[in-house]
């Protein structure tokens, strides 16, 4: 009797050293699904490129997911890659080049954070903060309107499609906005230095 209690001692002690998470890869925000990208440990809201704040590799590739059930604004105080070539993705959104500031208005939640780099030149890299909307004193007007974020995201899409659809009916400006950059919509809320 006393040899299969201690085996399953042993089996349980095993069990659970082997299923502690990494909090580099594992957070309350972020979580790590594939490359070498990091959360940092000493503000866990906030993740990193691979080797930050040295230089990234070439041909690098992670997966992060934003999780929980909160709605984030996204921040950077450091994003320095190689415009149109080194990317991060977040949804609909693609990030290059120098920024610093709220990356975008819009509000993630549940969303994956894609990088990408090619195969020539690398920089420093990002690092990327998530903001509770809820708490963020960083709320548009109609958020704290509404008391919100929630809300906010709820309409966002139907006041940007009613702007689109009134904005877009003449052909010459429909014209203008499809040359845009993929990247331009998401980008004029950050700020280049």
């Amino acid at each position: 009797m006393f040899i299969i209690v201690l085996s399953l001692l042993l089996e349980t002690t095993h069990a659970t050293e082997g299923s502690e998470q990494d909090p580099k890869k594992y957070g309350r925000v972020w979580q790590v699904e594939e490359g070498a990208c990091e959360i940092d440990t000493d503000e866990p809201e906030c993740i990193m490129s691979p080797n930050f704040p040295n230089n990234y590799q070439n041909d690098e590739h992670c997966s992060i997911k934003l999780t929980g059930d909160r709605w984030w604004l996204l921040r950077t105080s450091s994003f320095q890659t190689e415009e149109y070539h080194d990317t991060v993705y977040i949804g609909s959104c693609a990030f290059s080049g120098n920024l610093q500031g709220q990356l975008t208005n819009q509000l993630f939640r549940n969303q994956t954070l894609s990088w990408w780099s090619d195969g020539s030149t690398t920089l420093q890299g990002w690092r990327i903060c998530a903001v509770d909307a809820d708490s963020s004193r960083e709320k548009s007007f109609l958020g704290r309107t509404l008391g919100s974020a929630k809300w906010w995201a709820i309409l966002a899409p139907a006041i940007l499609c009613a702007v689109a659809v009134t904005c877009c009916t003449s052909k010459k400006l429909h014209s203008q906005m499809m040359m845009l950059p993929r990247d331009r919509p998401c980008r004029e809320a950050a700020q280049e230095p």
